[in-house]
């Protein structure tokens, strides 16, 4: 009964020191106090150590380097609020018109069909020599192409159901990705 206890005791304590430090390292993270954090840490570990004394140039210097920490701090964290950050979208999709990509992404989609046609028929044979089963080609949807902004060797085709993903090589367009709506 008392290591019930026990654990419920220290699952609370537990539970209360993660969320002490999940709010810190939060706290930490919005205010970019991560260098000052290090410098404070190195301090009390140099401290302990007994190499800066509050008598010594070792101190001062100690305060300069920390003070230029908290400074880099404020201006990081200034940066952060009133500047815009274009990193937080990956991927800027733009119009394309270059009619080559189309045109090769065309190509690549018509020649998979006609493989997938014929390995159709290879497996179909008829019994009967007067029968010849003429094949359905399937209708191909024409996309619509967009080429990456942050990427250019990136062209993205949009479908009624999908989006593919193509990277241009020298060979022309290698499928990477498929990402269904």
């Amino acid at each position: 009964m008392i290591f019930y206890k026990n654990r419920l005791i220290f699952g609370t304590i537990r539970r209360i020191i993660k969320t002490v430090f999940s709010v810190l390292y939060k706290i930490i993270k919005a205010f970019n106090l991560h260098v000052t954090l290090f410098v404070l840490l190195l301090g009390i570990v140099l401290a302990i150590a007994g190499t800066i004394n509050k008598e010594d140039s070792s101190f001062i210097v100690y305060l300069v380097v920390l003070g230029l920490s908290v400074v880099y701090a404020e201006i990081k964290t200034f940066n952060s609020i009133f500047k815009p950050n274009n990193k937080k979208s990956s991927v800027k999709i733009m119009k394309v018109s270059e009619n080559q990509i189309e045109q090769q992404a065309n190509e690549q989609a018509n020649e998979q069909v006609k493989e997938q046609v014929q390995q159709q028929m290879q497996q179909f044979q008829p019994k009967s020599s007067a029968y010849q089963p003429q094949p359905i080609v399937p209708q191909v949807e024409k996309p619509r192409y967009y080429a990456v902004k942050n990427n250019p060797s990136y062209v993205y085709a949009e479908y009624s159901d999908r989006y593919e993903l193509f990277l241009k090589t020298s060979t022309g367009l290698k499928k990477v990705r498929v990402d269904y709506k």
